[in-house]
């Protein structure tokens, strides 16, 4: 089948593949005519193991059929764009390109590793020894739905990223093998071996049409004869380059045709498609598969620092179980590659294949009778928006404050802040229309039975300080998964970005750095801009405030394909220790912090903005298993800010205090009432209307007590001010 035998033999029920080799339109006037003369004389001696067969040409055969094939072939003109793009193509962003969109998954470009005998596709060393950087451009960019043909699968590029990979794939070609001056080549005579050797079998060729598989192949067949003969093949017979292993199998193939052959299954021809597209060349499956590219991806990210930083991004899905994972409608467009982009942090690229009739419906068919672990029908996907509790209750469980979901899950389109790659899972707004509700249960239930390795965690137990069974909370989640909110509730675990509109405040939510915080990273930071120009940074995930600053906001770079944030100006304080910004002191003058669930001290609920300033609120695990709710407000003044902390739900016997952890460069003032330290060229003041006290373990901490409002409730202010330092 990948030798494409039946496009000259009539053997079984075998199917052609009229267009297993390239189209030949402009071979003629596009390949470099001494490559062309030795590839047509010798394929062997070109490029290891290839396809294409020998047929003992003389170089006179290769003139003729270079001058048949050139005959009457004209330019096309390039598209602006191409030309606009090959003015600047870099052939170092081509290379990376080569080694992260997945042309890996089939190709080699060098001896990286030692490829197989039966390789998908050939090696590109010598392509800029076959083909200019300007054909290569043009053919690589994203073809139109005519334009693609069946050697030609989309690989969804751009007019640059076409270029760039075009002048790589054109860097560093072998040595030309010595000249060998031909005559001028009878383009009469070319026509007449094209036919003859039935080149129109496997390849398109303007005015020339394929000849019938006619060829008889049967139980009656010397399988040591014609292309499998002993020595040197008769004149007219295909000589391939086989392993001794590879022509054993086709030997024994002839030997054993039967008489009276039974219908092939259509698995059969599945598989024979998955093999011949070389799907498992990128994906794994059932244990299987995805070594090709990943022996190649592991050879250059050993001596390839650069790749390093793409790591993650390179490795297609894995695809156990996919017949049982997806709804039928949703894998046809997977295997065609028309489905949603679910992995939207991928750099490898799914192809858009030119499947023959019948071959993409054969895969999926395969697929299912395969995987599907039940014969019931699956129900149509679900899109009625549930009510509101419903909502409330799963943005709790899909968030922080359940099984954090959207900690590693893309969400709408967003990826989770400061995700590492390797960890992302797909995107859960698709997940009604792509995947079975039957599969979703098995895959919670045991995802390391499905597949390995797999980062999933399993979950056996349910939220804590969220009502509902395990399995009920999963139902509450589905249903959520079906609604058309689920966009709506993405949580604090997304990135947002609100601009400043008049006196509001800038809001940035997403990975921030900075560098002199424990950990330097806070993946799910919430940055808060006041008009002035004073900073603060929030950790959303952990509950701690990490750092304040003042005379800027923020700046954004890109680390791989993640944007990280940093202060653009000079630090006031920052953080040594991500600890609670609430503490507890019972009767007895014991403190306590909010108790930690997952290394986080309770669950981040939301901001608001309130004039020129703005609230954020959440709720801390206090004393006894209560929950007490939190909302700080801040509010720009002339020389910094002023933060009022209201807290409510704390139990009897309890006093809140605001804790924040500020060094032993604090001095303090007015019996304790100012704290101040010196920031770079600035005086920093912290003023309160409570005296401060130090904690006893920690003489870096200040502790203020607050006011008690009644019911539980407490509240007290703090004034930061920012003058030059004396």
């Amino acid at each position: 089948d990948r030798l494409g035998c039946a496009n000259c033999h009539a053997v079984l029920d075998l199917p052609k593949h009229p267009h297993l080799g390239p189209d030949l339109a402009d071979a003629g006037r596009a390949i470099d005519p001494d490559w062309l003369g030795a590839w047509l004389v010798d394929p062997g001696s070109v490029r290891p193991n290839p396809r294409m067969p020998g047929h003992g040409l003389t170089q006179t055969d290769a003139a003729d059929l270079a001058a048949f094939l050139a005959q009457g072939v004209k330019e096309k003109p390039l598209k602006d764009e191409i030309k606009m793009a090959l003015n600047v193509a870099d052939p170092v962003q081509g290379r990376t390109l080569f080694r992260t969109v997945g042309c890996l998954g089939c190709h080699t470009k060098g001896k990286t590793i030692e490829p197989p005998a039966d390789r998908a596709a050939p090696d590109l060393t010598d392509l800029g020894r076959k083909r200019s950087a300007t054909w290569l451009a043009a053919y690589l960019a994203r073809p139109s739905p005519k334009a693609v043909g069946r050697h030609r699968p989309d690989m969804h590029l751009n007019a640059d990223a076409a270029a760039h990979l075009a002048a790589y794939l054109v860097t560093e070609p072998p040595p030309a093998p010595p000249h060998l001056p031909a005559s001028k080549g009878d383009a009469k005579r070319g026509r007449s071996l094209v036919e003859s050797h039935r080149c129109a079998s496997c390849h398109a060729i303007p005015g020339v049409k394929a000849q019938p598989a006619d060829v008889p192949l049967g139980p009656k067949s010397d399988p040591l004869r014609g292309c499998l003969a002993v020595g040197v093949p008769g004149p007219r017979s295909p000589r391939y380059t086989l392993t001794a292993d590879q022509r054993a199998a086709l030997r024994s193939f002839v030997a054993a045709l039967p008489a009276n052959p039974s219908p092939t299954p259509s698995q059969v021809f599945a598989e024979d498609t998955v093999r011949r597209l070389n799907c498992l060349g990128c994906h794994s499956r059932d244990g299987i598969g995805g070594a090709w590219i990943g022996s190649q991806l592991a050879a250059y990210l050993a001596r390839d620092s650069e790749l390093g930083t793409w790591k993650g991004t390179l490795t297609p899905p894995n695809l156990t179980a996919v017949g049982d994972k997806l709804r039928p409608e949703a894998l046809a467009l997977a295997v065609r590659g028309q489905g949603p982009a679910a992995r939207p942090w991928l750099s490898v690229h799914m192809p858009t294949y030119p499947f023959e009739d019948g071959e993409a419906d054969a895969i999926v068919e395969y697929l299912r009778d395969h995987d599907r672990m039940s014969s019931e029908p699956d129900p149509p996907p679900k899109t009625k928006a549930p009510d509101p509790a419903t909502i409330n209750a799963a943005a709790a469980l899909i968030g922080q404050r359940g099984f954090g979901c959207i900690s590693c899950h893309v969400l709408a389109g967003k990826i989770p802040p400061g995700g590492e790659p390797e960890t992302l899972g797909p995107d859960l707004s698709f997940a009604h229309q792509r995947m079975t509700e039957r599969y979703f249960r098995r895959w919670i239930a045991d995802p390391q039975r499905i597949i390995p390795g797999t980062s999933m965690p399993q979950f056996l137990m349910p939220a804590p300080n969220n009502p509902g069974t395990l399995e009920e909370q999963l139902a509450t989640i589905w249903t959520l998964l079906g609604s058309d909110r689920v966009a709506e509730v993405a949580s604090v675990g997304t990135r947002e970005l609100l601009k400043r509109q008049g006196d509001r405040a800038l809001v940035v939510r997403d990975m921030v750095i900075l560098p002199d915080a424990p950990g330097k990273h806070t993946p799910r930071g919430l940055a808060i801009g006041l008009k002035n120009d004073q900073g603060l940074l929030f950790d959303t995930d952990r509950l701690a405030w990490v750092g304040w600053w003042r005379g800027g906001f923020l700046s954004r770079t890109k680390s791989g394909r993640l944007w990280e944030w940093h202060p653009e100006g000079p630090p006031l304080w920052t953080t040594t220790r991500r600890d609670a910004p609430i503490v507890f002191q019972d009767a007895q003058g014991a403190v306590h912090a909010p108790g930690e669930v997952r290394e986080r001290f309770g669950s981040f609920s939301g901001l608001t903005f309130e004039g020129d300033g703005l609230s954020i609120s959440y709720r801390l695990n206090g004393p006894g298993k209560s929950l007490v709710n939190v909302q700080e407000q801040f509010t720009p003044t002339e020389l910094g800010w002023a933060r009022l902390v209201r807290v409510d739900g704390v139990p009897a016997g309890y006093r809140p205090l605001i804790a924040e952890r500020l060094g032993d460069r604090v001095a303090s003032s007015d019996e304790g009432h100012s704290l101040h330290w010196t920031a770079g060229p600035s005086v920093v003041t912290l003023d309160s209307p409570s005296t401060s006290q130090r904690d006893q373990d920690d003489p870096a901490s200040y502790q203020w007590p607050m006011t008690s409002e009644g019911d539980g409730a407490y509240s007290t202010r703090l004034n930061l001010t920012v003058t030059p330092a004396p």
